[in-house]
């Protein structure tokens, strides 16, 4: 019997290219940095961060839509002043830029930013809603509700701004 040399299978050439691929991504990895890698690998989140924020809205769990913080993964292209990749936000400040949906049964309170925001750049004052959705009533002032990010405009907290009567 005259036996030539077995060849290889199928499979073992291709684990072989598999295990050159794998190689050739490590030293590319490991030369030029991972970071300038992970952009190309990462994705979106904004999905499961609207489920997570629809979820939240409809248990009517008003500390996770309100207070809890979620890190946003988004590509470069669709970030905007106030939204950017890797920060954190909360359900309640996706909605207000627009990027999940609006959830009608939770009222969330003004941060301590947006107060400040009320209190030092607009000289007013924040205060809790009359019953009418008004500033409360202050003896000698006349009152304005200052419309903005830090009112909220159904009621709980509103920033008013109180003037001298004339």
């Amino acid at each position: 019997m005259n036996k030539r040399g077995q060849g290889l299978s199928t499979s073992a050439i291709i684990l072989i290219i598999l295990g050159i691929v794998v190689l050739v991504f490590l030293i590319f990895g490991f030369t030029i940095g991972w970071s300038n890698i992970t952009p190309f690998l990462k994705s979106s989140n904004v999905d499961s961060l609207e489920k997570a924020c629809a979820l939240a809205c409809s248990l009517d769990y008003k500390d996770d839509f309100c207070n809890v913080e979620r890190k946003l993964n988004i590509p470069d292209t669709r970030e905007t002043e106030t939204l950017k990749d890797g920060e954190l936000y909360t359900c309640f400040e996706l909605v207000e830029e627009n990027l999940v949906g609006d959830c009608p049964s939770i009222k969330c309170v003004a941060s301590a930013d947006k107060i400040l925001s009320c209190v030092e750049d607009f000289e007013g004052k924040m205060v809790d809603a009359a019953p009418d959705g008004t500033c409360p009533a202050v003896t000698g002032s006349t009152s304005e509700i200052l419309p903005g990010p830090f009112s909220d405009q159904e009621g709980i907290r509103i920033c008013c701004k109180y003037t001298p009567a004339q």
